[in-house]
């Protein structure tokens, strides 16, 4: 089993989606405090994103601190707004943030239900909130194997409570109890 940390997200600031529009410039310190957190602890079976969605220049620097910093660990770079053309050197992998389910995505990069036209389309109500919609979800996890994609995330923004749906889901899709 591996983890998944995200560090910060470079859309900090931008007061979207109940940021209270601090940017990641003024807690660059608290940011490298948590970087220390993920060093102390080691790189067997984490894997890092240290910017997700960079776009400023705080966030280049960020990432550049974190690939020093995190020598060894499995990096995964996030740029251009959570779409990347490519993987920079020093990075193990790359994710890209899809605007729908239905979008052409590249079988190299790490694939992230993190956009915001994308998340309510994969739950029941079609909120950002929303409990995962079974069936979408399914249908989309499935193509992305059939893909090749080396690995899905889904992203429950938002909650409040547990999306026992989305894990259900997700358990069913990796089980291999469906094709």
């Amino acid at each position: 089993m591996w983890l998944f940390v995200s560090i910060v997200n470079d859309n900090m600031g931008l007061k979207k989606y109940n940021d209270p529009g601090i940017p990641l410039e003024d807690v660059y310190p608290q940011a490298q405090e948590l970087v220390e957190i993920v060093f102390r602890n080691g790189a067997q079976n984490v894997m890092v994103q240290p910017v997700a969605e960079v776009r400023t220049e705080a966030g280049r620097r960020f990432e550049t601190y974190c690939k020093e910093r995190l020598r060894g660990f499995f990096l995964v770079h996030n740029g251009n707004w959570g779409f990347p053309g490519s993987r920079p050197e020093g990075f193990s992998a790359r994710a890209v943030h899809p605007p729908s389910a239905a979008f052409p995505v590249p079988d190299d990069a790490f694939i992230v239900s993190d956009h915001g036209s994308f998340i309510p389309q994969l739950t029941i109500d079609r909120s950002m909130a929303g409990e995962a919609d079974p069936g979408l979800l399914e249908a989309w996890l499935i193509r992305m194997r059939h893909q090749g994609v080396p690995m899905v995330g889904y992203y429950a923004f938002q909650r409040e409570v547990t999306d026992a749906t989305a894990i259900r889901t997700i358990g069913k899709v990796l089980s291999g109890k469906v094709q």
